[in-house]
């Protein structure tokens, strides 16, 4: 507010009777309480409406690393299969950027067969089984948090056709484990039901 409009103000409210009676105040005395507790909640609002947008941002920043990962599982399995006709279940032959250091979450992973590597983030798990008396390599990668998507990668050749993955897979290390233990089990002995075009 301007000097002069604070000055005509003061002026109509000392000079003028009836202003008097409606209790006119100096406009630079700062804020009313009202005031202060309707800028508090309007900031209440717009942080209720854009704390959820930025959670959902941080679990698809998580995410992309799980697909990145099992894109990357994905094209070394086939490589190696290329190169020596089988598939690998060791992270080390396929350069698998994270080391081999998994926590004890991993003992599902291991009593099913899996190789396990793990990062902040995700378990990672290499199987190798057959199918129709061929050779397969399934590559998961497990989220270690709620609301964050596990995704999975399956090779196998038939046809020539590209592998599977990253597929989204309806589990997560915090699940309850007899979920975690049958959705595996099931991938394990019927990998066509997560990725039909494959087989």
């Amino acid at each position: 507010m301007s000097v002069f409009t604070q000055n005509f103000l003061l002026y109509i409210c000392h000079h003028k009777r009836y202003l008097r009676q409606q209790k006119c105040h100096n406009p630079s005395h700062g804020f009313t309480l009202i005031e202060l507790l309707v800028v508090i909640f309007i900031i209440g609002i717009l942080s209720a409406i854009a704390l959820p947008t930025f959670l959902r941002l941080i679990n698809q920043a998580k995410e992309s690393e799980a697909t990145q990962y099992i894109s990357y599982l994905n094209k070394h399995q086939t490589a190696e299969y290329l190169e020596g006709s089988e598939f690998t279940n060791s992270f080390g032959t396929l350069s698998f950027p994270q080391p081999e250091t998994p926590s004890s979450a991993a003992g599902l992973l291991k009593s099913l067969g899996f190789s396990v590597a793990e990062t902040n983030n995700y378990l990672y798990g290499i199987k190798i089984a057959a199918y129709n008396n061929k050779p397969l390599a399934i590559q998961v990668a497990l989220s270690k948090q709620l609301g964050v998507q596990s995704y999975l990668g399956i090779v196998y050749f038939k046809d020539n056709k590209d592998p599977c993955g990253p597929v989204s897979l309806p589990v997560s290390l915090s699940s309850p484990v007899f979920q975690q233990f049958g959705i595996l089990n099931n991938l394990i002995s019927n990998p066509g039901s997560y990725c039909p075009d494959l087989f």
